[in-house]
């Protein structure tokens, strides 16, 4: 009985401190210089906006603003099982310098503004600023003067967008052929197989030929293939025939083949023009594929043996891990945004 109240208390107390407590910061506004250019503070309160640029009034609150993460509340959503929201309604506190962000601090669910009275001498941000926010692809934007927005003193916290140099639409993915390699793999002529290994091979490979078309670039930027893999050393993977009816044996079960880690590699060349993505639609990628691990032998043969054994015959036999060559092309055009606020 005393064991159980004791740990009781020890629980209460706590939760008690992080319930009614918030994570400690010092006032946003605390070492802030207010001698030397012009400041303006935004108020973000439940996605309510709200300006304020009387620095006489900023300095009288320099160490009554705060922005606190609520450790509390957050405790309180594991405890009761409450999805843990990163969305909800923003609440941040925005300090302008010369019309430039200098500091901004705050977030969605968790964060709690604490502004004593300032609020009621703020004036929402809408009766005093037009918010605007551009999207597009960078030929959008080739009519819009940047060098006006930067002189403008009517603009407050301006983002340009950052245009790449060059830009590659055109995307080409492949996907190599399952790698299929035994639960323990032993010595052979190949060595042991290592996925990683075989990664910065296929990636040496394919390098020189994309290196050889100037338009074109990897999409990673690792000296490596990437692969996923998929293992049920338990269970094996089932055989479905084409429309993924599971194949059952003499006795009703389901055929498996067991033994074996199927790993499938793929990578993403980015080209800037028509052309090269053309070029690389009629190439020849099996070309990479004559390692010997690539040898889907072994695997057929045992798959053969399978629905020979139980009187089985079909087309085609699906192995859910079980990938051939393929490749996709598509276009993705990067998209930027500009953004500012313009005094009425």
């Amino acid at each position: 009985m005393t064991k159980h109240k004791t740990s009781f208390i020890c629980i209460f107390s706590f939760l008690t401190i992080f319930l009614y407590g918030c994570s400690e910061e010092k006032p946003f506004l605390a070492d802030v210089n207010f001698n030397s250019g012009d400041f303006a503070l935004m108020i973000t309160r439940e996605d309510q906006k709200f300006w304020i640029e009387d620095e006489d009034l900023l300095k009288k609150y320099k160490d009554s603003l705060y922005v606190r993460h609520d450790d509390g509340m957050m405790l309180l959503s594991i405890f009761t099982l409450s999805p843990p929201a990163t969305a909800g309604p923003t609440n941040a506190l925005t300090l302008y310098k010369d019309r430039k962000v200098i500091k901004c601090h705050g977030g969605g669910h968790f964060y709690n503004i604490y502004c004593s009275d300032i609020i009621e001498y703020a004036t929402p941000l809408s009766e005093v600023m037009e918010e605007t926010e551009l999207s597009g692809k960078k030929e959008d934007f080739y009519s819009i003067s940047f060098d006006e927005l930067q002189n403008d003193p009517k603009v407050y916290g301006l983002k340009l967008p950052k245009f790449d140099d060059k830009e590659r639409p055109y995307v080409t993915r492949v996907y190599l052929p399952s790698v299929i390699v035994p639960d323990s793999l032993p010595n052979n002529a190949e060595g042991n197989f290592t996925p990683e290994d075989l990664g910065v091979q296929l990636y040496m490979l394919i390098e020189s030929d994309v290196k050889a078309q100037k338009g074109s670039v990897f999409a990673n930027n690792t000296e490596s293939i990437g692969y996923s893999y998929t293992s049920n050393p338990q269970y094996g993977f089932p055989l479905f025939d084409s429309r993924h009816h599971a194949l059952k044996d003499k006795q009703g079960e389901t055929l498996a083949v067991k033994g074996y880690v199927f790993y499938n590699y793929s990578f993403i060349i980015l080209s800037e023009t028509a052309e090269e993505h053309a070029y690389w639609a009629d190439f020849d990628f099996s070309k990479y594929c004559n390692h010997a691990f690539f040898d889907h032998t072994p695997l057929r043969n045992i798959v053969d043996s399978l629905l020979n054994e139980n009187n089985i015959t079909i087309d085609q036999v699906v192995i859910s891990p079980y990938r051939e060559m393929s490749v996709e092309q598509y276009m993705s055009e990067k998209t930027y945004t500009l953004s500012y606020m313009r005094k009425k």
